[in-house]
């Protein structure tokens, strides 16, 4: 149980709340009822992960664990020529459910059945991920070097398919979906 004390944006009314962060919580100001804290437990991470020998390919995956954990479970068999490295982690309250989601949302892109493998570029996965999750990831990954980290986009595409635009940091390749719709055909 943790005791905090928490101002009002709206009255300036001090409230002291007492959070359990162990179940989810809201608590109101006792003078306006706005909203002024609320608390969601994290019950583990959606991990986006690269390996320098599956060029275009990404791992989606989820652990109640500390992800670097699972990165070294995952880099460590013999089947894998070099370690993965953390490109994106989400704190997630229902992992399993969320990475579900991910995995249905780009079923299109997925590279086997049975395997949390995704044909699509680093960059595509993360954004497909935020907009999901409406949130930045709590691990960023990396930022290519010859972007700035205002989130330029280096190259812009108008989808044959939504008629959406969309930019990329990535020139056209075949790993380069429409993060709208997941068509692969933009000009």
């Amino acid at each position: 149980m943790h005791e905090l004390s928490v101002y009002c944006s709206k009255c300036q009314h001090r409230t002291v709340v007492r959070v359990d962060l162990s179940s989810p919580a809201t608590f109101r100001c006792s003078i306006c009822n706005c909203e002024l804290l609320s608390s969601i437990p994290l019950l583990g991470f959606v991990y986006i992960l690269s390996n320098p020998s599956m060029p275009g390919l990404v791992k989606i995956g989820h652990t109640c664990r500390d992800v670097e954990s699972r990165v070294v479970e995952l880099s460590s068999g013999t089947g894998v020529p070099e370690p993965f490295k953390i490109e994106a982690i989400f704190d997630s309250s229902n992992p399993k459910v969320d990475e579900a989601k991910i995995h249905l949302l780009l079923n299109t892109v997925k590279r086997s059945k049975d395997r949390e493998f995704f044909q699509i570029s680093v960059f595509h996965a993360i954004e497909i991920v935020k907009s999901l999750f409406a949130k930045d990831p709590s691990h960023p990954g990396r930022v290519p070097p010859h972007i700035s980290k205002e989130n330029n986009l280096a190259y812009s595409f108008q989808c044959d398919a939504c008629g959406q635009r969309f930019g990329s940091r990535y020139a056209r390749d075949s790993s380069t979906i429409c993060p709208h719709c997941f068509s692969r055909k933009f000009h």
